[in-house]
């Protein structure tokens, strides 16, 4: 379904990269497979309606993502299609509103017709309600016009300069040049308040007259806020003479005031020299201005604020009430040895300004939505905080996973490993609230929300209506959905070994709408429910007729430990037991989610590797999952890699001596370690992967902002333990220091502008390589990032990892890029 002059425009890039690969680089281009990566499809961004009548999804190609396909899910039939539409929104139950640039169009998919606007700048949906606003373009007067779901228009206001959707009915418009602000619903509009300052935000307040304002005197670095209330103002300033750059208002449980938190940022340090403290926990203000953050209680109508604390807590957490309030210093306790360091919560008394300790939390914190209780995971147990009685208690145990707080206050449900539990704050006690052995149960339409960038957050889940659980079996790659209310289970969908993604539903749970595919299943989107037969809405791909002749097995292999773990193979699509065949092998961590997901063909990928590719190409492509233990992540790699390799020894078909390895990024790094320590590969590919763990260790990571301590420490690496404790262990995982052993060919590659693993290390290897008179290859993408995100970049890496590939274990010399290298030297 993609437009006539998208599908010219793809043909000639396709041929201009195909001309311009040739030319400069000599390359052996795969042009029948890149025409048809150029047609893949995908499907992304389901959305459905209020009542789940009817869905969208966009449809993506390789170069664009302008199609949203539209259907009935009640009727399984197809509504239509449109291109080159940006954001999209139901108004309704049967409207799609779909800007596009400078125009816009109203869907009525129930009378199946539409209306076009023209000279449309800004348009947005009333917060999921029937009506939408559209803002017109100066040919049409900057005008703001408020619609019924028909398109049928309420309210206009013209030289609209910004508008703000305040609720489902209300939209708030400021005009120039004289910064008017008007309010606009379906019974009229008025003018409410003019400024000389820039208007930045508006939003409701408590009661229908209140409205929070923004503004901001023109060249000016500090935020002004005020609240007006009928026709009285209250400004801020007036109470509060503390400038400030940016102010964030909440709602607490008293109506007439307001959590108010205050930021400003402080100049950098430009003097001669910058000073580095060794017991300095905020090294990210090296690079970041340093901020400082003030919390207060506002009250508009009593002309009263009140500082929530004078104590030196740069972080404060609104609770909803105005007696006690969370408090800590996030790098009070920072020693850059883990993602997150381990926080001090304190509970300020509002009132006194006085504070306790509540405890030291690990990262993951939840907050309950009453702001009575808080909750973590530590010392393996989970611990229960009540900020009111300065309680604690401990229950439970790891197998209890991601917890919710019920919306009645009473308890907490959590998510887990063989069911959900139930734990009943009141009594201490915990319940199994449903039992799904062998399957992990968790919650579809609970509700999450981040209340610190610290990772606090606030999950809750209404325990008074239906629970939709998805329960999924890790070792068979299963999933299915029930519904549960009242203690009663009800399967919505039963048990699929197709990946299952982008979950929507009706009001009732009786309806799943979703993505779905398998690695020989395309993309498709369903419908399915309780009584309800599956119904195929769309399928995309329907012309790949090679992914049938692609076949799947599971390989198990001891770990280090002796422990089974597994690996995916893919058979090549021209497999016949008679031949042998090449096989490439990509590491990376844990990789059993690949065993249901579809393998599209695409030479438009960030790492250059696509697994279709190779198939296509006639190689087997191996996955193996990695177990680590006490020897170090790269030893742990090549044990596991080595014990899958000889059960693969099995496969007569699978040329032995003709394997490839490659991987990307920490699978980087693994590949460079193997590289120095196995005789089993004869080439390998490392994009952007640590060759020196030991410099690594103690560099300050710039796209992090901290030393990468902890990437060792307790991320990643897995080391669990400082340098200095164990440098054996280092020295031994270290590819660097073994960089002589290389007995095959290696391809590196990285961005010049990642951050994330220093370009260098790449740099470093291919020196050490170089200097030991080893065969290698480096390429070094200018403007590019960790992963490449050009298309040109993308298709270059793409291709001349199939030409490594090809030329080491195909034997195709006539490669010319790779034969300088190979057969006339480095020149």
């Amino acid at each position: 379904m993609k437009a006539t002059n998208s599908i010219l425009v793809h043909k000639i890039l396709c041929s201009l990269l195909l001309f311009t690969f040739y030319t400069l680089t000599a390359q052996i281009i795969p042009e029948r497979l890149i025409q048809d990566a150029e047609k893949s499809q995908n499907l992304e961004s389901v959305k459905v309606s209020g009542n789940a009548h009817y869905s969208m999804v966009r449809l993506t190609h390789a170069h664009n993502r302008d199609t949203l396909l539209v259907f009935n899910n009640v009727d399984g039939v197809t509504m239509g299609f449109r291109t080159k539409v940006g954001e999209s929104y139901f108004i309704g139950s049967d409207a799609i509103l779909l800007p596009g640039k400078g125009k816009t169009e109203l869907w009525n998919l129930k009378n199946k017709s539409s209306i076009l606007f023209d000279h449309t700048q800004k348009v947005k949906d009333m917060k999921g309600g029937n009506l939408f606003v559209i803002h017109y373009d100066a040919l049409k007067s900057d005008r703001l016009i408020l619609y019924d779901q028909n398109g049928k228009p309420l309210q206009q206001l013209d030289g609209v300069q910004s508008f703000f959707v305040l609720s489902s009915s209300e939209v708030a418009a400021v005009t120039a040049p004289n910064h008017e602000l008007y309010i606009i619903s379906t019974i009229g509009k008025r003018k409410v308040y003019s400024t000389g300052h820039t208007i930045e935000n508006v939003e409701k307040g408590y009661k229908d007259n209140e409205l929070l304002i923004w503004e901001r005197a023109a060249g000016s670095a500090f935020q002004e806020i005020l609240c007006l209330n009928g026709s009285k103002i209250f400004r801020l300033a007036d109470i509060l003479s503390v400038p400030f750059n940016n102010g964030f208002l909440e709602k607490v449980s008293t109506p007439n005031g307001y959590f108010l938190r205050i930021s400003s940022q402080s100049s950098p340090n430009e003097g001669i020299v910058d000073i580095w403290y060794g017991n300095d926990t905020r090294l990210q203000d090296k690079y970041l201005p340093p901020g400082d953050e003030q919390a207060y209680l506002w009250y508009p109508a009593e002309k009263k604020v009140q500082r929530i604390s004078n104590q030196n807590f740069r972080k404060q957490i609104n609770l909803g009430n105005v007696k006690q309030v969370l408090a800590f210093n996030p790098d009070q306790l920072q020693d850059y040895t883990t993602v997150f360091p381990t926080v001090e919560l304190n509970v300020i008394d509002v009132d006194t300004g006085t504070s306790r300790i509540l405890d030291t939390f690990p990262f993951d914190i939840y907050v309950s939505n009453n702001g009575k209780f808080v909750l973590s995971y530590k010392k393996d147990k989970w611990w229960l905080y009540g900020i009111d009685n300065n309680s604690a208690s401990c229950f439970g145990s790891k197998e209890l996973l991601k917890p919710f707080f019920t919306k009645d206050g009473k308890g907490i449900i959590f998510e887990g490993e063989n069911g959900l539990w139930f734990f009943n704050i009141a009594k201490g006690k915990l319940t199994t609230l449903l039992s799904t052995p062998g399957y992990k149960a968790t919650i579809v339409n609970g509700a999450s929300k981040a209340v610190a960038n610290h990772g606090m957050y606030q999950n809750s889940v209404d325990n008074g209506g239906p629970l939709l659980i998805r329960l999924f079996d890790s070792e068979k790659a299963v999933t299915s959905f029930i519904k549960w209310y009242k203690g009663k289970e009800t399967v919505v969908v039963p048990p699929s070994a197709h990946l299952c993604s982008e979950i929507h539903y009706d009001p009732e749970i009786n309806r799943l709408i979703y993505l779905e595919q398998d690695h020989n299943l395309p993309p498709r989107l369903v419908t399915k429910g309780n009584g309800i037969p599956e119904h195929v809405l769309f399928q995309s791909n329907k012309d790949d007729t090679s992914l049938a002749r692609i076949r799947q097995e599971i390989i198990s292999y001891p770990d280090g430990q002796g422990n089974l773990i597994q690996g995916v193979l893919f058979y090549p699509v021209n497999f016949k037991e008679a031949g042998t065949f090449q096989m490439v092998v990509h590491i990376y961590e844990n990789q059993r989610h690949r065993k249901n997901q579809y393998l599209n063909l695409s030479y438009n990928d960030g790492i250059g590797f696509n697994p279709r590719v190779f198939l296509e190409n006639g190689y087997f492509v191996f996955f193996p999952d990695i177990a680590y233990g006490d020897s170090g992540s790269g030893l742990s790699a090549l044990q596991c890699v080595t014990n899958a390799l000889d059960v693969l020894r099995n496969k007569e078909y699978i040329d032995q001596r003709k394997v490839g390895l490659i991987g990307h990024s920490f699978g980087g790094y693994e590949t460079n370690f193997i590289a120095t320590q196995s005789d089993r590969f004869a080439a390998y590919v490392s994009g952007a992967g640590n060759s020196d763990i030991v410099n690594t260790y103690h560099t300050f990571n710039t796209n992090f902002l901290s030393p990468s301590f902890w990437r060792f420490e307790s991320f990643q690496y897995r080391m669990y333990k400082p340098f200095s404790a164990d440098k054996e262990l280092y020295f031994r995982n270290n590819p660097l220091y073994n960089a002589d052993k290389v007995n095959a060919p290696v391809l590196l590659w990285t961005g010049l502008k990642d951050e994330n693993i220093k370009w260098e290390e790449s740099r470093t290897f291919y020196n050490a390589l170089r200097r030991n008179d080893k065969k290698v290859v480096a390429l070094f993408y200018r403007g590019e990032d960790h992963s490449l995100q050009g298309s040109a970049a993308q298709q270059d890496l793409s291709i001349r990892i199939l030409n490594w590939f090809d030329y080491f274990l195909k034997g195709q010399k006539n490669i010319a890029w790779i034969s300088k290298e190979m057969e006339k030297g480095a020149e």
